[in-house]
């Protein structure tokens, strides 16, 4: 009943089960029970695979005669003193207090061996107490020597991603410290780095207590945890160690491994020989479940591991795999501070590696680079310091002449040639105060400076400067000879201060043509010696301030100024008039001293002809009345009189009045807009057969208005058009109506009818397409095509859905026949539903998956899984292979999938067999008999008990040449045209 394992086999014991016994030699067998006592001819074997318990000695009768000293002790006697077993004098077995001691009488532990100790093999979940404990065989088990972001020397194969997490991570340990951080995590499976769990005040858990990888106290910094994600798709599923490989000769079989193990996701973590090959699991294998009910889901792992016996470790001598979960074999694990050490006493070489690179000497695992200072050497040795050396010879290569003795580069003599000091080199100065400072003349081939240079003396060059960039002077005095600045037409000279004139006139002069693109202020006065002419003086922009022109003036931008006073002619390319006094202040002013108003003309200097006056604005007193006049001298005249406008008229009575055509593309009208027409109105060119006509009438004895338009003949045509009443009756001639939009109908006019009497009832063969708001029952309102017959109490005829081409040949699609049949194809269905002309395709819904109980999963493999769905015709079909259930019910069905009665169904079972599986009327899908190892669900399918299907709604149903269930009321039927 409870298992136990022996080496790489599970065994199970029994608490009823009574041992077999074996006789060896005998002689004689009678009354012997064969389940329980065995008599051999032979002699008993000396391997340990059998246990000697006794040596007995029988008489001829086969009576016993003799027996060893041992066995009546250790079959029955027992020691008055303590009540336990013991064999006497030579102390080969003892039982006391609990404890067993072999070659001891007095053990103190649960076993107690004084002396060898030979197995086969040996599993512990603990330390092996007394056990020496030689230095670790792995490499970098403090994980904090990086390759990136994953511990140096660890590789893996197969899908596979290694990654050195904070120690913090799922809770391996937690901060040392005395409160709990405002951001700690509520569970170790949320802690991180940023994120830790708090085991209380100054403990870091129950891994470390108070010491740890990062944090405690007297504990590293830097060290790691190995985060370890991935899958089981590749072939292998490998974790490899960084091994001390040189003159570690491991001859025997066994290792000791400690390490903690966190499995977050994936069934089982195996270590060993050749675990992760092929999905072996190793010789020590780790469950996920070992692992949560470990404090805080950490398992100590600690055991003899039984490999290969090898040379050297590494490879598929000793490894890690993993098994995922589900069918994607999916994990993620954490493995912390590896141990492995050898148990043999054979020589062998232990690693300093780690303990070298605790102290600051780093062998890296991967590159063979020595680091000082540094776990991270790029090259063959880096040091992060400063190296003390009493002699460094150089190979000739890359440091040739360094070395001590005549000729060294480095010296603090009195000569000062080269001197270091402080981090700062003089030559010619012992006391450099700069990174380099020169007492005495630099020469160089080329010099090159990155940043601000500064320069307390004159420069001098003898040859050409070249500056890319600024050239700033302050506080130049005297430059002799020419200057030249710049050598392109963008180049810029920029002077920050005053441009002053050194020349003997006292004046700035410049010789060439001065052009400046911003504004030029002259504080003084502009003095030009000659007549200022065009050529000279051109003002682009704007002059401000006083400006006197005794002649005419040209201006060909624009003139800013308060006041323009011209005793002459003002001539401007465009002339602006921008008011800049207070309000009714003057802009503009027209005077005239003569009695007639005063005129503004117009003339216009066609292609360089005389000048011609093509209008004039006049404004003033004409007579009984003030009046503005725009007049153009083809007397189509503008005329602004009392408020009223007048085009073509010199008298309006109205606010507009026009004497003549008004043509316009759009006209708009914010308010109402009336037109007063005696007589008719019409709209289009005055073209036959191009014009439409407004047109009031009198008849039968109330009015109307007739819209229509003219015929070829140029006379308009009364039979066609709309006619629109006084009583809102509309009548259209051509009895021709289309709608582009939608059709709207009012409350109480909410028919349409073909053939109908006044009370819009249809007369005789007709139809009508009506809203009635209680048709389905009351407020259940419905559209009604209603298809009405004048030769029949019973319709004959029907309604049809027809499609047509442009060959004008009809297709019937579908037809609802006056005796209630229906035809999908035909236009004489002989049953309720006639579908013909091919194929007809029901969609079906998606298969559903079911959330499965009782540790039933879905057996993968390329197998269906477990899946649901109800067909048209309300029949539900299972499908899906599954296995591993604890109990019968696999899972259960929504309301609307289940059956009205318990329904039973065969099915295939393991091994190739057959099963039952019934479907409850509750929805449950339980497993009546067959195997846990997997039971199929393909092809169970019955009818949805809770079905809203009734008595009506699809009957005798006829699909072309196939056949179709059909639903009549609750039953199905076969029906075939």
């Amino acid at each position: 009943d409870k298992p136990y394992r022996i080496g790489d086999k599970t065994k199970y014991t029994r608490i009823t089960e009574r041992p077999k016994f074996i006789i060896y030699r005998g002689k004689k067998r009678e009354n012997c029970d064969d389940d329980h006592l065995e008599v051999r001819t032979g002699s008993a074997p000396t391997d340990g695979n059998v246990i000697l318990l006794a040596r007995v000695n029988l008489d001829n009768n086969g009576n016993v005669s003799t027996v060893d000293n041992s066995v009546r002790k250790l079959a029955g006697t027992q020691s008055s003193s303590t009540g336990k077993w013991s064999d006497g004098d030579d102390k080969s077995i003892y039982y006391n207090d609990g404890n067993v001691g072999i070659g001891t009488e007095n053990p103190s532990e649960k076993l107690e061996v004084d002396g060898t100790v030979k197995a086969k093999s040996l599993t512990t979940t603990g330390m092996i107490r007394g056990s020496s404990m030689p230095p670790n065989l792995i490499r970098n088990s403090y994980m904090n020597i990086l390759d990136g972001n994953k511990p140096a020397g660890y590789t893996t194969l197969g899908n596979v991603t290694l990654e050195a997490a904070h120690p913090f991570t799922k809770g391996f340990e937690g901060p040392y410290v005395g409160e709990k951080p405002a951001n700690a995590a509520d569970s170790v499976d949320d802690a991180t780095e940023e994120n830790p769990y708090w085991f209380g005040r100054f403990n870091k858990g129950a891994r470390i207590k108070r010491g740890g990888l990062a944090d405690g106290w007297a504990s590293f910094r830097d060290g790691k945890i190995l985060k370890i994600t991935g899958d089981n798709s590749a072939q292998h599923t490998v974790v490899l160690f960084p091994f001390e490989c040189k003159g570690n000769f491991v001859t025997k079989k066994y290792v000791h491994f400690k390490a903690w193990l966190k499995i977050s996701s994936g069934k089982q973590v195996g270590f060993g020989q050749v675990a992760g090959w092929y999905g072996n699991r190793g010789g020590l294998f780790l469950t996920k479940e070992q692992s949560d009910n470990a404090p805080d889901g950490w398992y100590r792992v600690d055991g003899v591991i039984p490999t290969s016996e090898v040379t050297r470790l590494g490879g598929q001598s000793f490894s890690m795999g993993i098994v995922g979960d589900g069918d994607d074999g999916s994990f993620e694990v954490y493995l912390a501070l590896p141990y492995l050490a050898n148990l043999d006493n054979d020589s062998w070489l232990p690693s300093v590696s780690d303990l070298l690179s605790r102290d600051g000497l780093t062998v890296h695992p991967t590159s063979g680079n020595v680091g000082i200072g540094t776990t991270d050497p790029s090259q063959k040795l880096e040091v992060d310091g400063i190296v003390k050396a009493t002699r460094f010879v150089g190979d000739g290569s890359g440091l040739t002449g360094i070395r001590a003795g005549g000729s060294t580069k480095w010296s603090d003599g009195e000569n000062n040639t080269i001197h270091y000091n402080d981090g700062n080199v003089g030559i010619g100065t012992n006391n450099p105060s700069q990174k380099l400072e020169v007492a005495g003349t630099v020469k160089a081939t080329k010099f090159e400076g990155v940043g601000d240079s500064t320069i307390d003396g004159s420069l001098t060059i003898a040859g050409n400067l070249e500056v890319q960039g600024d050239v700033i002077a302050r506080d130049t005095e005297h430059i002799e000879g020419n200057v030249s600045l710049g050598d392109a037409d963008n180049d810029e000279v920029k002077i920050t201060g005053l441009l002053r004139s050194g020349h003997s006139s006292g004046a700035l002069r410049i010789d060439d043509a001065l052009h400046t693109t911003e504004s030029l202020t002259v504080d003084g006065s502009l003095s030009v010696s000659n007549a200022i002419a065009t050529a000279q003086l051109s003002v682009t922009d704007r002059v401000t301030g006083s400006l006197t022109v005794e002649n005419n003036l040209t201006v060909g931008g624009s003139l800013a100024n308060i006041e323009i006073n011209a005793t002459g002619t003002i001539q401007a390319k465009y002339l602006s008039l921008a008011q800049s006094g207070a309000q009714y202040s003057n802009m503009a002013t027209f005077a005239s001293k003569n009695p007639e108003p005063p005129y503004v003309n117009w003339y216009h200097n066609k292609s360089g002809g005389d000048t011609v006056r093509y209008g004039y604005i006049q404004a003033g007193d004409f007579g009984q009345h003030k009046e503005f006049r725009f007049r153009v001298e083809n007397q189509a005249n503008f005329t602004f009189l009392n408020g009223n406008v007048g085009i073509g008229t010199t008298n309006p009575s109205q606010k507009l009045e026009i004497n003549g055509t008004v043509k316009a593309t759009k006209l708009e009208v914010n308010e109402n807009l009336r037109v007063d027409v005696n007589g008719d109105l019409i709209f289009g060119k005055d073209v036959n057969n191009q014009k439409f006509i407004f047109h009031p009438r009198v008849h039968k004895n109330g009015d109307f208005f007739h819209f229509t338009c003219d015929q070829p003949d140029g006379n308009w045509d009364w039979n066609k058009g709309i006619l629109f009443y006084r009583n809102g009756n509309v009548t259209i001639r051509t009895s021709k109506l289309e709608v582009a939009g939608a059709l709207k109908l009012p409350n109480g006019s909410q028919t349409l009818i073909y053939n109908a009497d006044e009370s819009g009832r249809p007369i005789g063969d007709g139809f009508r397409l009506r809203y009635d708001g209680n048709f389905f029952g009351t407020n259940l309102d419905g559209l009604v095509i209603e298809k009405t017959d004048g030769n029949s109490g019973n319709p004959d005829g029907g309604i049809g859905f027809v499609n047509t081409g442009n060959d004008g040949v009809e297709q019937t699609a579908l037809v609802i026949r006056g005796t209630g049949n229906v035809g999908i194809g035909t236009k004489n269905p002989s049953a309720k539903l006639v579908v013909t002309g091919g194929e007809t395709t029901l969609q079906q819904e998606s298969w559903k998956t079911p959330t499965l109980q009782n540790g039933w999963v879905n057996y993968g493999r390329g197998y269906n899984s477990a899946g649901y769905f109800k067909d048209s015709l309300g029949i539900v079909h299972l499908k899906g292979l599954v296995k591993n259930g604890t109990a019968n019910t696999i899972f259960t069905l929504p309301v609307g999938y289940r059956p009205a009665a318990q329904e039973l169904h065969s099915v295939a079972t393991s091994p190739n067999a057959m099963a039952r599986v019934d479907i409850l009327s509750n929805g449950t899908v339980q497993r009546i008999s067959g195997s846990s190892t997997w039971i199929s669900l393909d092809g169970i399918t019955f009818r949805a008990g809770s079905s809203t299907r009734g008595d009506g709604i699809i009957r005798d149903v006829i699909v072309g040449d196939t056949i179709r269930d059909v639903i009549v009321g609750d039953t199905i039927r076969d029906v075939i045209q």
